[in-house]
Formats: C-alpha cells, sequence, structure tokens
C-alpha cells in the first residue's frame, strides 16, 4: 500500500495539500538558494526547518505515506546542517532542491491519480541514498552526496529534449545544419564560417561542449515565442559567434579557479570587443550590437558601458540568459559529464529576473523550458 488510508487522496483535500505544499516549496526553495551564497546565516537555516517541519505535517495529516521517508531524509540532512556535520556544498544544496522538488511532484501525482509502484521503490531508493549521507564519515560523504544527486537526475533531466545538441561532426560544413533551417535562418557564409569555427572555440573548455547549439537554439525558441521582436538571422549569428573573443583569453585566465583580480576582470570583458568587432566588419551590425551587450543586466550593474533595460537591445536581452542558463546548468564543482539539474538551472534565472534579466524575457524563457 502506498498509503494508510486513503489509497489516494480526494480531489478537494488534494487541491488544499498542493496549494499548501506549493506555498511551504517555494519557501524552502528561495532559503536553500539564499544559504548557498550565505551559508552562515542561522536564521534562514532555522526558517528553512521550520518550512521543512510544515511539510511534514501536512503530509501526515493528509496520511501520505509514501512520502515519511523522504522528508524523514531532507530533515536529517537540515539537522546535519544546523550542528555544522555537514557543509551546504552546492551538490548537497541541489540534493535538497531536487527532493523538495519530488515531494512537491508527488503529491501532485496523488492529487490527479495514483502514483505507480515503481515510483514508490524508486522513492525509496533515493532514500536509502540520503540516509548515507548522514552516516557517511567525513572521507565518503563527498561521494554519497554524488549518490544521491545521481539517483535524483535520472528523474529530472538536465536539459530540455528541445535543446539537446545533435550529434557532433567534424567535417566541415557546406549548408546550414536541419536545426537551423527550422527556424527558417536564411544560408549565408558568414554564418557557416562562424558554425565550422564552433568546435575550435568550443574546444578551449571541457566545459563548454555543445554550447554554442544549445544556447543558439534556447535564444531562437525564446524570440519565437515573443513574435520574432529579434531578427532570427542576426539573432542565430550573435549566439553562434557571442563568445568568439572568448578563444582570445589567455588559458591561465580562463581556467582560473581563484577570483579574478583587476587585470583578469579586464582581459576577461574584452570577450565582447574581441567577438563583437569581426561581425561588424562583415557587416553583422546587429548581431555585434548583441554580442557587445549580452552581459549589460537589466538595473544596469553590467558591462561593458553599463546600460539599463531601455538601452539594451532584445537580442542582447535573450542572450544574457540564454548564457546564463548554459553556465548555471554546468556547475564548476561538477566533473565534465556531470550536469546541474535543469530545475536548480531555471531557479537561477528567475532569481535574477528584474536584476539580471529582463522580467519579460524571464517569462519567454520559462515558457520555453517548462513546456
Amino acid at each position: 500500500m502506498l498509503f494508510s488510508s486513503p489509497e489516494f487522496l480526494e480531489e478537494s483535500s488534494g487541491m488544499d495539500l498542493l496549494e499548501n505544499i506549493d506555498q511551504f516549496h517555494t519557501t524552502c526553495t528561495q532559503l536553500l538558494l539564499h544559504l548557498e551564497f550565505s551559508p552562515n546565516d542561522k536564521s534562514a537555516l532555522e526558517n528553512l526547518n521550520q518550512s521543512v517541519r510544515q511539510i511534514k505535517s501536512l503530509l501526515l495529516v493528509e496520511r501520505v505515506n509514501v512520502l515519511s521517508p523522504l522528508i524523514q531524509s531532507v530533515e536529517d540532512l537540515l539537522e546535519e546542517l544546523s550542528s555544522n556535520t555537514l557543509a551546504l556544498t552546492t551538490a548537497l544544496n541541489d540534493v535538497l532542491l531536487l527532493c523538495l522538488l519530488l515531494i512537491r511532484e508527488t503529491v501532485e501525482k496523488i492529487t490527479f491519480g495514483k502514483i505507480e509502484e515503481h515510483e514508490s521503490q524508486e522513492i525509496k531508493d533515493l532514500c536509502r541514498h540520503t540516509t548515507k549521507i548522514v552516516t557517511a564519515d567525513e572521507h565518503q560523504v563527498t561521494q554519497q552526496i554524488e549518490n544521491a544527486l545521481s539517483q535524483l537526475l535520472l528523474e529530472h533531466q538536465t536539459v530540455p529534449t528541445q535543446l539537446l545538441p545533435t550529434s557532433a561532426t567534424t567535417t566541415t560544413l557546406e549548408k546550414l545544419p536541419q536545426w537551423l533551417t527550422n527556424f527558417g535562418i536564411d544560408h549565408h557564409d558568414d554564418l557557416l564560417l562562424m558554425l565550422n569555427l564552433t568546435p575550435a572555440v568550443e574546444s578551449r573548455s571541457p566545459r563548454w561542449a555543445g554550447r554554442t547549439e544549445l544556447i543558439t537554439k534556447l535564444s531562437l525558441l525564446m524570440n519565437q515565442k515573443a513574435n520574432n521582436p529579434s531578427d532570427p538571422n542576426q539573432l542565430a549569428m550573435a549566439a553562434i559567434a557571442h563568445d568568439l573573443g572568448m578563444t582570445f583569453i589567455p588559458l591561465e585566465i580562463l581556467h582560473k579557479n581563484q577570483p579574478f583580480n583587476d587585470l583578469d576582470q579586464c582581459t576577461m570583458r574584452d570577450h565582447l570587443r574581441l567577438g563583437a568587432e569581426p561581425l561588424k566588419r562583415l557587416g553583422w551590425l546587429e548581431a555585434s550590437e548583441m554580442v557587445l551587450q549580452h552581459h549589460e543586466y537589466h538595473d544596469g550593474s553590467g558591462y561593458p558601458v553599463g546600460l539599463e533595460e531601455s538601452q539594451i537591445c532584445d537580442g542582447a536581452k535573450i542572450l544574457a540568459i540564454a548564457d546564463s542558463y548554459f553556465a548555471c546548468s554546468v556547475g564548476n564543482e561538477y566533473r565534465q559529464q556531470r550536469r546541474r539539474p535543469q530545475y536548480r538551472a531555471i531557479m537561477e534565472i528567475n532569481r535574477f529576473s528584474g536584476t539580471r534579466f529582463s522580467p519579460f524575457w524571464v517569462k519567454m524563457f520559462n515558457q520555453v523550458t517548462t513546456q
């Protein structure tokens, strides 16, 4: 039996439960994101504990027993954090975020039907992994966190199917690939040139594989969702070539793990000019402007000029989100083959809506990545 009684929730009580779980889930995710950047905020950690206890109480009242071990696992992990036995790493944060998301998704399934037996077993398997995090010694805890995260990622794909890159090719392209022509992008020799440079650009970092196609697809889908206010051909060129300038950044800076000094910052920021200038010379003026502006922020705190929202072109606003989405989906703490949860990357983008990113384009991003 998945539940003691009733076997599934009545629609009215299920909807009430889902609404309440949604509220506490939102609070929990906001607090977890805050704690990742402010891990010593004891007040936020206590508020997180209280919200999780509220979720547990709601599940107990409705006798959703299938989730009892999972919410207990989350409580146990938070207790370890409160006692400073565990540190809130990015990977552990992702485990907690995805556990809470799984709880919310399971309640939704129960509300509109029943979960399958294999789903119940998957929750039990996950609980075994999370329990091992709590019981592991200091030499094993990192591996146990990785194991739990791997189990969670089986159920939460890291990149929407529509954004996944096609099979890589090492041959020189003589015509536009199908994924570009599907967007109605016109054939142009300059586009082919930039596409053929992509493998060399992406080889500069082990974390860049597939980034050009993903960022270009996401940019074009967002633009399409808003009825193409930005010229699709210009946007495609900008997305494909937007980090061409990174190719000319010294590797010791590009792969530096320590904070950048002032000289490093200047060198990194110059990649905008280095990427925009060739496009300008080739006559792609709109694309050049998009590349030059894609690190400008909605609130005026970006670079290179510090433009405000009304001064930034739509293509740059789109590209800023698509570029950041890829960066969020590839965490520096993760091995090359490890992608971060899509859910986490989406939350990161939404966290900066109205500051770094245009709220309108964040809305378009949400529609594309969650459809």
